[in-house]
């Protein structure tokens, strides 16, 4: 809604000639001579996508440090979104949701690795034999805690390999 207040009736060019890996355009769009993509990132509406250009790290940074629009809060960017992160309620990003990318099923054993959409990678160590034979659950992590929840059972975990960061 913002980015349409600010527009208005007015009409908008963008610029550009780059395409990503997926075709779509890359380019930058203006009102009048207001670079409306430098606006909605100052202004918390969007992100700088370092991987294509580092021209908006600075209106990021400045949206970050006085918490406009999502820095007012906790969110998961779009690029760990689509590999399955997500945050929990109430917590301060200590555990987050995330899904199981394999075995499948799932059985939840003791040496059972499993493999999650986000790139980690994690052991179950202890516990019981489960046979929950799950297909492809939603789990809750705490990787600070080494900790898998699925359902109602909480399994003691480690990290093989992957992107864990403080784990």
């Amino acid at each position: 809604m913002a980015l349409r207040t600010k527009i208005g009736n007015n009409s908008i060019t963008c610029k550009g000639t780059v395409r990503d890996r997926f075709s779509r355009f890359l380019g930058t769009c203006y009102l009048g001579k207001l670079d409306l993509n430098s606006w909605m990132v100052r202004n918390g509406y969007a992100l700088a996508y370092r991987h294509y250009s580092k021209r908006y790290v600075a209106a990021e940074q400045e949206a970050r440090k006085v918490g406009r629009g999502l820095w007012a809060g906790e969110f998961v960017s779009p690029w760990h979104w689509r590999k399955g992160k997500r945050l929990m309620v109430g917590q301060n990003s200590e555990c987050y949701k995330n899904s199981v990318k394999a075995p499948v099923p799932l059985l939840g054993n003791h040496g059972e690795v499993v493999v999650m959409w986000d790139g980690t990678i994690w052991e179950i160590v202890g516990g019981e034999y489960e046979y929950m034979y799950e297909y492809y659950p939603s789990v809750i992590l705490c990787p600070k805690k080494r900790l898998m929840t699925i359902g109602n059972k909480a399994f003691k975990v480690v990290p093989i390999a992957g992107k864990c960061n403080n784990c």
